[in-house]
């Protein structure tokens, strides 16, 4: 192809033709990338049609950082909508990470909004009937 960089293919599968992500002579998208914008809908949009239970749209993977990270000054940092049986927004700890963190810098924020019902189940719980959340002396919820 020529020149180093990210390539799509703007034909077909049987005719392909292959672009550099961004245009121009050598794309704009070199790593780490960094841009603003600002628009009334998504910036940047990725939709998996796979279809099966092991796809996702986008993953993040840190050995021992943030994976996927968002923030926002006044909006919602991360919004998950579910239309059918998937799932919208997924934390896994491996080992002794975190799954998912939800943080407020302040009392105006809040930290978690939950619409609809909850579940707490896994790895130390025990769900059953009529069982009541409570916390430890360190905040551990079970």
């Amino acid at each position: 192809m020529g020149k180093v960089g990210f390539y799509y293919n703007s034909g077909t599968a049987a005719a392909p033709v292959w672009s550099l992500v961004g245009g121009g002579e050598g794309g704009n998208l070199t790593l780490p990338f960094s841009q603003n914008g600002s628009s009334i809908s998504s910036l940047f949009h990725i939709n998996n049609t796979g279809g099966i239970s092991v796809g996702s749209a986008i993953t993040g993977e840190s050995e021992s950082s943030v994976g996927v990270k968002g923030v926002t000054n006044t909006g919602r940092a991360i919004v998950g909508t579910s239309n059918g049986s998937g799932t919208a927004v997924s934390g896994y700890a491996v080992s002794d990470g975190t799954g998912v963190i939800a943080s407020a810098a302040n009392t105006n924020g809040k930290a978690l909004e939950v619409s609809g019902p909850m579940r707490i189940a896994g790895p130390g719980q025990s769900p059953g009937k009529g069982k009541m959340l409570a916390s430890d002396g360190n905040g551990n919820a079970s």
